[in-house]
């Protein structure tokens, strides 16, 4: 019974850990990039992020995160 309820407790950890391998986790330091891409008509934001409009004249995009960060984003 013992042996068991290792086996099960070592299968539920590596369920429970396994979607976090794939994180990526920011340095600390804030940086910001502008990004001019022409005209666009979506922008799809994911996860923990947040996306703030505003109207102005000419397209930009302008990106604020963590300095390792902005490589992995599209």
């Amino acid at each position: 019974m013992k042996r068991i309820n290792t086996w099960i407790l070592f299968l539920a950890t590596t369920f429970y850990l396994s979607p976090l391998s794939g994180q990526v986790v920011g340095s600390g330091e804030i940086v910001k990039q502008r990004i001019q891409p022409g005209t666009f008509s979506k922008i799809s934001v994911s996860g923990a992020q947040e996306a703030v409009l505003m109207n102005d004249e000419e397209y930009s995009v302008t990106i604020e995160t963590q300095a390792n960060l902005l490589d992995h984003i599209d």
